[in-house]
């Protein structure tokens, strides 16, 4: 298939994991590439055209089939698209954010401003929440200077209030994965202040963290998916997961069997 082909094909699929599709798509890579930018583009300049058209779904495989290619070119177009989080444009973007800190991560190149200031802005809870994850993630492959992660997890811990409790319990675990003990003194000032939910991130455990220079943590972020090695194998797990979370692992196939 030519690329316009794959794309137009894309745009109205629903019916399970197009593999053929997607194996055709990342045969033709640098070719789709812009059709697949341009995509992302479109529905964060038009919303309102996807939806009264909810049918439209290229943007969907696009945006995984970007990270798969780790896209530079792609990162504006993803934060804009995810900047759709709130209001009425919500179900637009709502299906990424299990996975929004690979997508970002996978796309950021270079340039890790965007995700700095999405992290610092006046955006939806969720969307900062993709931001410090994504920040940290970043930091666990070494892409970032931890310094510079440090800063700004300090920054946003300083601002936070009883509401932002849930991103405050967000930025102590993320601390603690990545060992940030200087940051110690603002999470504690944190919890004082109940800016971080102690049922997400339990004090006791920051507590045993601090003073315990030989407390075991689990590898950084192991809880968030980091990397799509094989588009195809990666839809059919995530498809995996998601049935196994809904009580349907009963009907699964054995493992290494495809999902459809």
């Amino acid at each position: 298939m030519k690329p316009h082909e794959i794309l137009k094909a894309l745009d109205r699929w629903h019916n399970g994991i197009p593999d053929d599709l997607l194996n055709d798509a990342v045969d033709q890579q640098e070719d789709i590439t812009p059709g697949l930018i341009a995509a992302l583009e479109e529905v964060a300049q038009k919303p309102d055209t996807f939806l009264q058209d909810p049918e439209r779904n290229l943007f969907y495989w696009g945006a995984y089939l970007l990270a798969h290619f780790e896209e530079p070119k792609a990162l504006l177009p993803m934060v804009n698209l995810l900047k759709l989080d709130g209001g009425k444009y919500a179900p637009l973007v709502e299906d990424f954010f299990e996975d929004a800190p690979l997508l970002l991560a996978n796309v950021s190149g270079e340039n890790k401003e965007p995700i700095i200031e999405l992290a610092r802005g006046a955006f939806t809870e969720q969307l900062r929440e993709t931001a410090v994850d994504t920040l940290g993630l970043l930091c666990a492959w070494g892409a970032i200077d931890p310094v510079i992660v440090e800063r700004e997890y300090k920054s946003i811990l300083e601002s936070l209030r009883p509401e932002n409790a849930w991103l405050g319990a967000v930025l102590t675990n993320a601390a603690m994965d990545l060992g940030m003990r200087d940051l110690g003194v603002t999470i504690r000032a944190a919890y004082d202040r109940n800016a971080v939910d102690r049922d997400l991130a339990d004090i006791d455990l920051f507590a045993e963290w601090l003073i315990e220079t030989d407390f075991e943590a689990p590898p950084p972020f192991v809880h968030l998916r980091q990397s799509i090695d094989d588009i195809v194998e990666f839809f059919h797990e995530k498809m995996r997961e998601d049935l196994m979370l809904d009580g349907a692992d009963e009907d699964l196939p054995p493992e290494g069997v495809e999902l459809n």
